[in-house]
């Protein structure tokens, strides 16, 4: 009966190219009416006729050897499945190559027995089979698939034969008709509020019959002794393999109710608790974790072929924080890792072929954080790194030899932001810092007569100076100490607001006060004229006002000192 309406499930999973993958007691139920359903396809796929490439889904004590060495598979292994269901359930509650006569079996014991039937060793005939019931389960469990049921349709018309040949071991002569009808009639008075909740596993209108004891809804409360010899009886029907029986009791019509009991619960209780418990949760367990690894390797492959290694390593990484070291996590991981890194290793040399060195070593970070420290591309980093620092110092120094100190002095700082620790950035901040000209007007006057720091000083021709050293008065000047730092002098003269008036001489003074380095003659209306001054070794600058009316007035204005 119940490898009849698992085959009416699987034909109809065929008319769909849907293979379960998954069958197992845990995932066959029984309704109020006796008929099995075929459920949990949380594991199923669609087929397109033979299908290779499939991953090694389902449980292992009913997987078919094919699935569990990962080689090419089609339907078929669901009827091998079935075929193990059917073998416990005629064999004492116990998988092929067991002992069916110890009580206790060790996990060493079982784990053989697995290998066993994996590895396509032919199987025994269950113990509590039929001739008829042994020939179909062996040729269901077949470990080559060609020798197998073709269809499951096949598999269901050869169960319904061995009923009419008496396929069953489990003697029927104590149970005549009466018995069953009695029985019927005791299990369909139960109440029926729930009798809608559920859809057939095959709940097309063509495979739909009526139940045949509709009528005895409604039937007066009968006494509690029937009901418990009825009970009684169908549990036998259920368990025992009575498919003749079972087949004339509940017709091959259509389910319509909610799974109530497991088949693993009812084959629990009947086997007098053969197996011990802790195995059996162990035995699940192990099934459970099986499959959230192979869902894990499936998301974390799913996601690096589609080129996202970033999420590819990041559920790896967090499955190996849940589960701990495993060896197929660590592997698939190095994978993807080595993959992520030449494709962002790649890019990164890109950018840095286009001077974006920048954008190169960001890029080589981001890799960091996902993935975390790694010599290959700290090296990469360190390189893009020496690259950048070297094509900066030659801009600043260009900067320096053109005088453009501010610009280099700028360049410089936003560098030195991006790599604050690089000691070759640092030499060239000093080196800058070192060239960068003193401004005379910062510069303390040591000396003077007639002479100041002025804001907006302004000379015969109208240009205004925001800042410049202006002399004024009878024979004023000027003198600052330049310690014998300074190779050179540069500034712009300009006339005061008395050379319409005068005519004078600007004269400037190393340490010999007789002998001017340097004289300029201010005449009327004198445009504005740059200089540069040669005060290498001069110790003290003085400035002078020289006028055969003993009076003057000049500006000494962007006055800048270089050092040696």
């Amino acid at each position: 009966k119940l490898g009849i309406d698992i085959c009416n499930a699987l034909e109809l999973c065929a008319e769909r190219n849907v293979i379960h993958r998954d069958i197992k007691p845990q995932n066959i139920f029984v309704n109020q009416f006796g008929h099995f359903k075929l459920g949990d396809f949380g594991i199923a796929r669609k087929l397109e006729s033979v299908t290779g490439g499939l991953s090694q889904k389902g449980s292992p004590n009913y997987m078919a050897p094919e699935v569990a060495r990962g080689t090419q598979y089609d339907a078929t292994v669901d009827l091998y499945s079935l075929g193990i269901v059917l073998y416990q359930l005629l064999n004492k509650n116990r998988l092929p190559f067991l002992d069916t006569e110890r009580q206790l079996v060790n996990p060493n014991e079982r784990s053989e027995a697995l290998n066993r039937r994996l590895s396509g060793e032919s199987l025994p005939a269950p113990c509590d089979a039929s001739p008829e019931m042994a020939s179909i389960i062996l040729c269901a469990c077949n470990p080559d698939p060609k020798k197998r049921f073709g269809t499951a349709k096949a598999m269901r018309i050869a169960l319904s034969e061995s009923t009419k040949a008496g396929g069953s071991s489990e003697s029927r002569d104590s149970r005549d008709e009466e018995d069953l009808n009695k029985t019927m009639s005791v299990r369909h008075a139960a109440p029926a509020q729930n009798l809608n909740q559920t859809v057939s596993s095959f709940n097309s209108p063509q495979n739909q019959r009526p139940q045949k004891v509709v009528e005895t809804f409604g039937e007066k409360k009968k006494s509690k002794t029937p009901i418990i010899i009825a009970v009684a009886v169908v549990v036998v029907l259920l368990i025992g393999g009575g498919a003749f029986a079972a087949m004339r009791f509940f017709g091959d019509g259509a389910e319509t109710q909610t799974a109530e009991s497991s088949v693993e619960e009812t084959m629990a209780d009947e086997s007098n608790n053969n197996e011990p418990e802790a195995d059996s949760i162990d035995e699940e367990q192990s099934s459970k974790d099986a499959e959230l690894k192979e869902q894990t390797l499936e998301s974390a492959e799913s996601y690096a072929s589609s080129g996202d290694y970033v999420s590819a390593i990041a559920v790896l990484k967090k499955a190996m924080q849940t589960s701990g070291k495993d060896e197929d996590y660590s592997k698939a991981l190095n994978t993807y890792i080595d993959e992520y890194k030449t494709v962002i290793i790649t890019d990164a040399d890109k950018l840095a072929d286009e001077g974006k060195y920048t954008d190169a070593i960001k890029k080589i970070d981001d890799a960091v954080s996902v993935i975390g420290q790694d010599q290959e591309l700290e090296n990469k980093s360190a390189s893009y790194e020496n690259k950048y620092v070297l094509e900066i110092v030659g801009e600043i120094d260009i900067l320096i030899v053109d005088g453009k100190y501010d610009d280099a002095s700028k360049k410089m700082t936003s560098a030195i932001k991006q790599f604050p620790n690089n000691s070759d950035l640092q030499k060239e901040k000093e080196k800058i810092e070192k060239s960068m000209p003193t401004m005379l007007t910062n510069m303390e006057i040591v000396e003077s007569d007639s002479a100041s720091i002025k804001n907006g000083a302004e000379d015969t021709l109208g240009n205004k100076y925001s800042k410049a050293l202006v002399l004024y008065g009878s024979k004023p000047y000027a003198q600052y100490y330049l310690g014998s730092q300074y190779k050179q002098f540069k500034c712009q003269f300009a006339c005061g607001d008395q050379c319409d008036k005068h005519d004078y001489q600007l004269e400037i003074y190393g340490d010999d006060d007789g002998i001017p380095i340097y004289t300029i003659d201010f005449t009327r209306a004198l445009p504005v004229t740059p200089v540069e001054i040669d005060v290498t070794g001069v110790e003290f600058l003085t400035f002078k006002i020289i006028g055969n009316s003993g009076w003057g007035s000049g500006i000494i204005a962007d006055g800048k000192l270089y050092v040696k």
